[in-house]
């Protein structure tokens, strides 16, 4: 069990991180709704896991022949047998980002113009490290990613996560 979800956080990180080259449950976080995906991602959810990403990721991965769709049922056809369940999170620190930052986050979103897409602005953000345990698991995964709201939602910064 303890394997299973290793690997599960393990493939959650990947796609994290290639999406970015190409281009206790719940809370009273604003953001709340990311670490509530990832938790059900974590028990095998690919659409959960897809959900959090901002919406240009779907146009991304259409370029590269894929689908947001798609992503969520190769995940989930994947990691059909793994069987974590039990998933909750704890959240170990947040912190507001700075307007800096988030001008900065949005500098970077400004890459996708050259493959044609246009990418809304990020109007507020948090750094947060987030505890992720599950039934019959020993040892917690600890994420750190940065969530960012734009058009009122939040979403995870692919380029932020990290375990």
């Amino acid at each position: 069990m303890k394997k299973s979800l290793s690997i599960i956080m393990v493939l959650v990180l990947a796609c994290v991180m290639a999406f970015s080259l190409v281009g206790c449950c719940g809370g009273n976080e604003p953001y709340a709704n990311v670490l509530d995906s990832l938790k059900s991602a974590l028990e095998g959810n690919g659409k959960a896991l897809v959900s959090v990403f901002p919406p240009e990721y779907d146009e991304i991965m259409k370029m590269g022949g894929m689908s947001m769709d798609s992503l969520a049922e190769a995940f989930e056809q994947e990691y059909a047998d793994a069987n974590v369940s039990g998933v909750r999170y704890k959240v170990e620190e947040s912190t507001a980002l700075t307007a800096d930052e988030v001008s900065s986050i949005n500098e970077d979103r400004k890459m996708y113009e050259a493959l044609g897409i246009t990418a809304k602005d990020v109007t507020e953000g948090y750094n947060v490290t987030a505890v992720y345990t599950a039934d019959g698991e020993d040892t917690p995964a600890t994420f750190h990613l940065t969530v960012i709201l734009i058009d009122g939602k939040w979403y995870i910064d692919p380029t932020s996560m990290s375990m």
